[in-house]
C-alpha cells in the first residue's frame, strides 16, 4: 500500500499494489487506477485515462498540457512551483495531480460573462438526444404491398402522350 500525502502531511489518498486508488486513510470504494507505465485512470476498469507521467517525471492531462512535475525525492509541484504533496512513485504524482486534486480548467471571460454556456451544452445534449432517439411520425400511412411491389411509373398523363 503506498500512501500519497497532501502539503501538510496527511495522508489524502492510498494506491494498493494493483494500482486501485481509494481517497484518504480508510478503505473505500476505487476511485481510479494507475498502472506502471505512467497512466492514470479515473475508474476502476482502465478504460478512461485521464493522464499520464513521462520518465522525466512531467505530469500529463490528455490534452497534453503540463500540470506539474515529481522531483526524485516524490516531491509534487505543479506548474507555478507550489508543493502539492509527497509521493512514493512518480505515477503516484500523477494520481495526486489528476484524480485527488483535479486541475480546474481555464475559462474565457467572455463565456463566464455572458451566461450562455450552459445553454449551449443544453442545445448540445438536446440534439444528440434527438439523434439516439428519433421521434415517431404518426401522420402518414403504412406501406402496402401496391407501395412496395410495384415499379415508379410516371404519372398517367404522361403515360398517354407516348
Amino acid at each position: 500500500m503506498r500512501e500519497l500525502k497532501g502539503p501538510n502531511g496527511w495522508v489524502v489518498a492510498r494506491v494498493d499494489s494493483s494500482g486501485y486508488v481509494t481517497l484518504g486513510n480508510e478503505p473505500g470504494p476505487v476511485v481510479g487506477k494507475a498502472t506502471n507505465g505512467g497512466e492514470v485512470y479515473d475508474d476502476d476498469g482502465g478504460t478512461n485515462q485521464v493522464g499520464h507521467v513521462d520518465l522525466e517525471g512531467n505530469i500529463f492531462d490528455m490534452r497534453y498540457q503540463e500540470l506539474g512535475r515529481v522531483d526524485g525525492w516524490g516531491r509534487v509541484y505543479d506548474k507555478s512551483g507550489m508543493l502539492i504533496g509527497n509521493v512514493e512513485k512518480p505515477v503516484d504524482a500523477g494520481v495526486l495531480m489528476l484524480l485527488v486534486a483535479p486541475p480546474e480548467p481555464a475559462r474565457s471571460d467572455s463565456a463566464g460573462d455572458s451566461g450562455q454556456s450552459g445553454s449551449l451544452m443544453n442545445d448540445a445534449l438536446e440534439l444528440a438526444e434527438d439523434h439516439r432517439f428519433p421521434g415517431v411520425r404518426r401522420d402518414f400511412k403504412p406501406l402496402t404491398e401496391s407501395d412496395l411491389y410495384i415499379e415508379r411509373l410516371p404519372p398517367k398523363t404522361e403515360r398517354e402522350n407516348f
